[in-house]
């Protein structure tokens, strides 16, 4: 895997999944570019 310690590892799995749900609870503002090309042929 990589050479973090398991700490740096978790903490990087952690900063990753906040990551996942901030743009899940997304104002809306920004869409997928699926979406996008989607609403913009």
């Amino acid at each position: 895997m990589t050479d973090l310690d398991p700490v740096e590892e978790y903490e990087e799995l952690l900063d990753i999944e906040a990551l996942r749900k901030a743009r899940a609870e997304d104002d809306g503002y920004r869409i997928s570019l699926e979406d996008f090309l989607q609403q913009n042929p």
